[in-house]
């Protein structure tokens, strides 16, 4: 008996993932994130930059727009905690935080080929989130030629139905997702869940909102306690399906190099 004990309690220790909380007050930069198809980099405010070698790199944030970014002094009060996986294929990385006449909840979870983000939103009094999004700005390359994009339409006659886009225009808006690719060995597939729907405006920018059923707008109010959600995930594919070792990914504290 007594060494089942033991056996299981050694058990546990193995297999309890790797887990640590911390409190930020500035806009700096936290860790850097590697994984099989991409690297990522956290900022101490919530937000996050993604490079996907040979195609692009954005930066990812949630935003009123164009009047409250997540970014210090808007943002108060922040707790973070990021938990590792036991085996190094994932991790998840959590900020709470006062923001806006609210509370906002933000999970972000890292895997080889994929990244999802879920935003919560708890507004302290009456709140219009009817320009609440999560922002998508491209940092390169520096213009779009070469990136080839097809998009999925979320509009109720439409729905599912594919759009070649084939180049980036004004105001492309209302899809479930958006496959960007044309350079590198990757192609990137940005997908709003949900009820959310997303919208590019002019590149660099990309943004998803959840107003109710697009393009009706129909739920932007919400009350003291009422909980506003939008969720995305970034799938990156490999055009070229290679053998590889199991993949991994990694967090480096960079204030601990």
């Amino acid at each position: 008996m007594l060494r089942i004990v033991i056996a299981i309690s050694i058990i546990s220790v193995l297999t309890v993932p790797r887990s640590f909380a911390e409190a930020f007050s500035e806009n700096s930069k936290w860790g850097e994130i590697k994984a099989a198809s991409y690297s990522a980099t956290l900022y101490k405010n919530g937000q996050y930059k993604i490079d996907v070698e040979g195609l692009m790199k954005f930066n990812a944030s949630f935003i009123q727009r164009w009047e409250f970014f997540q970014s210090f002094p808007e943002i108060k009060l922040l707790k973070a905690s990021l938990l590792t996986n036991k085996k190094d294929v994932s991790i998840s990385v959590f900020f709470d935080y006062f923001w806006n006449d609210g509370q906002v909840k933000e999970q972000l979870d890292f895997s080889p080929y994929s990244i999802t983000a879920s935003y919560s939103y708890t507004p302290c009094q009456k709140k219009n989130v009817s320009m609440f999004t999560c922002l998508f700005k491209a940092t390169a390359p520096v213009n779009a030629e070469g990136l080839k994009l097809t998009g999925m339409q979320r509009h109720d006659e439409l729905s599912g139905a594919l759009d070649q886009i084939g180049k980036w225009r004004n105001i492309t808006a209302g899809m479930k997702m958006i496959s960007i690719g044309g350079a590198g060995d990757y192609v990137v597939n940005l997908i709003a869940v949900d009820r959310a729907w997303l919208n590019i405006w002019a590149w660099p920018l990309i943004g998803i909102s959840n107003n109710g059923n697009y393009p009706k707008w129909d739920n932007v109010i919400y009350k003291n306690g009422e909980e506003y959600k939008v969720k995305y995930v970034i799938s990156i594919v490999e055009k070229i399906e290679k053998l590889a070792k199991h993949p991994s990914v990694t967090f480096t504290d960079t204030n601990k190099e």
